[in-house]
């Protein structure tokens, strides 16, 4: 059997689920499941969020480049603008993601566990790291 990631608590008060860009508020089940940029804009921001000031470079190209989408700022800034909105509206208390002006941005990592689950048919999930 293999232990796959199989998303994040987010503050004990939401879960995300990669695989499904699911965000779930685990006390009202309340529920949004993310369009695929923004699913794998917070798959990467969570993934990355020991690494401290995550570069809008690194972001861009993780995200849309390697996605054959066209990357700019403004596109980011209005795709996470809408994460953050989504988050909050799901958890009022969720303060999560932090922009790092002329950086980037900034996951709290204390905010976030792990979760995991075994697979005992060896199933390939999605990559968390990409």
């Amino acid at each position: 059997m293999a232990l796959l990631m199989y998303g994040y608590d987010i503050g004990n008060v939401l879960h995300y689920r990669i695989n499904e860009s699911l965000i779930v508020n685990v006390n009202t089940g309340h529920h949004v499941r993310l369009r695929k940029t923004m699913g794998n804009l917070l798959s990467y921001l969570l993934a990355h969020a020991a690494e401290g000031v995550i570069s809008d470079d690194d972001i861009l190209l993780n995200v849309w480049d390697k996605n054959n989408l066209k990357a700019s700022g403004a596109r980011l800034w209005q795709v996470m603008n809408k994460l953050k909105r989504i988050l909050r509206s799901l958890d009022a208390d969720c303060d999560l993601i932090f922009r790092v002006e002329g950086k980037g941005y900034i996951v709290l990592e204390n905010k976030l566990t792990p979760l995991w689950i075994y697979d005992k048919h060896n199933h390939v999930l999605k990559s968390v790291t990409a």
